[in-house]
């Protein structure tokens, strides 16, 4: 299976992506040790095939990591996605001499059930405690029905803080 996977990121990058996107959807269900034996060296194989290439990776975790943050810095990602269960402050420690941390704003209770101000806030709050290494994002994919006036207070929110 990793193979596919460095066939699929070669070609992204070869069609001309710059950055690739890795998901390993179901590594936080694993115990930190299970991560660093089944899961870590793999992810390290794709990243090394993508530099190697010439382009960034960006390691997207589902669910809480929190017990793991720093063997995901070892992965050699360029970006690491946070989720929304996950604290920035610690994740942005973490991931201090290595990766951009991007996240980790609640996809569901902010973007989509929250209201623009709630949004504003949580974006903010999310770059004040990431730091200048901090991508603010949704802590996982944005629900398709999240209010347009969510979207655009998040981006209002980018541009104040300087990121926009």
């Amino acid at each position: 299976a990793v193979n596919v996977e460095i066939a699929f990121a070669v070609a992204q990058v070869e069609a001309g992506a710059d950055i690739i996107g890795i998901g390993d959807a179901v590594a936080s269900q694993i115990s930190p040790r299970m991560y660093r034996k089944l899961a870590l060296p793999f992810e390290q194989r794709i990243i090394e095939a993508v530099h190697t290439k010439g382009a960034l990776a960006r390691l997207h975790i589902c669910g809480d990591t929190s017990k793991i943050l720093p063997d995901m810095a070892a992965s050699g990602a360029d970006i690491i996605d946070i989720d929304w269960m996950v604290d920035m402050e610690r994740a942005a420690v973490a991931f201090a001499d290595g990766p951009a941390v991007c996240g980790n704003v609640d996809p569901v209770r902010i973007m989509l059930r929250g209201t623009p101000e709630e949004v504003y806030a949580g974006v903010v709050d999310c770059m004040h405690k990431g730091g200048p290494r901090c991508i603010s994002a949704a802590g996982c994919e944005i629900p398709d029905k999240s209010p347009h006036a969510n979207l655009k207070s998040q981006t209002a929110a980018l541009h104040v803080v300087g990121q926009g």
